[in-house]
């Protein structure tokens, strides 16, 4: 759950794991509740499950959704034993229903009303459209995803410690995966080689259906965007699947299972090594252009209202990355809201408002009033290292020479099919 390389933008990049972490901990807390609810019949059991089911909507709905069916699955099973206690598990369809109810109620008043459009199975647009293209991420996310961050990573990973001489984290690494490894192998060792065939059979339809389920609400959220973050609630199910088939394979050989997990934990914090080098290099990129456009504000002494362009910049500055996917390790320089953040946890508050942008394209149809170079008060060119002032000379409709303050060309702009495009000058 914390190696796999797969789930390093969902676990530790901060802007998605303190929903996903959160959410998670609280829906598996309630889970927990529950299941001690249906053991003992203690009534604040079932008080702690009632509150703690309720919360994990307030982080995302994939840890809901996994919550649920934790609790939907437990009441299934011990359903012929504990018939009443079992309706307790009625509550998480509830408080699903609570939770669009909310939804509904904020939708006029501020941005939630984009979690509540849904895209239903009922016209031709649905199975031609919006179906194929959320399959085709959630299978690039998994597979490609999975595949690259894994092996690529490990490569890279390699590559890394090597050039920068990381033996003592080596050592670390493979002694704490040693031990582990190690308390596994004990533990097994004290259980029977022999467990009912139905019972793995179980465990594997189950894990199917622990992997599938919080991916669901992406088949009629009306955003279709899966990025890799949402991989990382279908982690309790892959996991389950992959020890069931592990188990399977490997029955007369399955007191090797344990140190071949611990050797597979040391190739994944590898892996992850490139991933943390890959974000930390993209934070310092970061810092590097915040402290450059503050100075420069600075030093042009450019008052609190004005409107400013930042043209050239890139939503990502790596040479090279283990899978380029959607917003996967993109810097601030991606979106205005990102680069107002950033430029106030840099500078403060009270400063101009800053927006990037990039070019290929500088704006789409949905953000040309925001992006549309010509409703800046001031605009710059970022070379690389510092800030040029620039400023638009008009060739056409919606098209423009940018040059310097001397009259030296920086670049184009142009637009097609609704697109802005910025080719900066060779």
């Amino acid at each position: 759950m914390t190696l796999l390389p797969l789930g390093m933008e969902g676990l530790y990049w901060m802007s998605a794991s303190t929903r996903i972490v959160g959410g998670m901990f609280f829906g598996c807390l309630g889970a927990v509740a529950f299941a001690r609810w249906l053991d003992t019949g203690r009534w604040y059991w079932l008080a702690a499950y009632l509150p703690l089911q309720l919360l994990p909507f307030g982080f995302y709905e994939q840890s809901a959704v996994l919550s649920m069916t934790l609790v939907l699955g437990l009441a299934l099973l011990e359903l012929p034993r504990r018939k009443w206690r079992c309706l307790g598990a009625l509550w998480a369809p509830a408080a699903m229903v609570l939770y669009f109810a909310f939804l509904s109620f904020m939708a006029s008043k501020n941005p939630f009303v984009s979690r509540s459009e849904l895209v239903l199975p009922d016209s031709p647009y649905y199975w031609d459209v919006f179906l194929p293209q959320v399959l085709g991420q959630i299978k690039k996310a998994f597979l490609e995803g999975g595949l690259l961050t894994l092996g690529k990573g490990f490569i890279r990973g390699i590559q890394i410690l090597l050039s920068h001489g990381l033996w003592l984290w080596l050592a670390v690494m493979a002694a704490g995966c040693a031990g582990f490894g190690y308390l596994a192998w004990k533990e097994d060792s004290r259980k029977s080689d022999r467990t009912a065939v139905g019972i793995r059979l179980l465990a594997w339809l189950v894990g199917i259906l622990l992997a599938v389920a919080p991916v669901t609400p992406f088949l009629i959220l009306g955003n279709p965007w899966f990025s890799l973050r949402g991989t990382v609630t279908s982690f309790v199910g892959i996991a389950l699947v992959a020890d069931t088939v592990a188990e399977l394979i490997f029955c007369r050989w399955r007191r090797v299972l344990p140190w071949a997990a611990a050797a597979f934990a040391l190739v994944c914090s590898i892996a992850c090594l490139s991933e943390l080098s890959d974000y930390r290099d993209t934070y310092q990129t970061d810092q590097k252009i915040a402290h450059a456009v503050l100075s420069t504000l600075k030093e042009d002494q450019v008052a609190g209202e004005t409107k400013v362009g930042i043209l050239n910049l890139k939503s990502s500055y790596l040479p090279d990355q283990n899978f380029y996917y959607h917003e996967h390790i993109h810097g601030c320089t991606e979106s205005s809201w990102a680069f107002s953040g950033l430029i106030t946890a840099v500078g403060g508050l009270g400063l101009p408002s800053v927006t990037p942008l990039p070019t290929t394209p500088m704006y789409q149809q949905w953000n040309y009033e925001s992006n549309r170079p010509d409703r800046f008060d001031l605009l710059y060119y970022y070379d690389g290292e510092q800030l040029i002032p620039a400023q638009l000379e008009v060739t056409g409709e919606k098209s423009y020479r940018v040059t310097d303050r001397q009259g030296n060309l920086l670049g184009t702009i142009w637009e097609e099919n609704g697109n802005g495009y910025f080719q900066p000058a060779a």
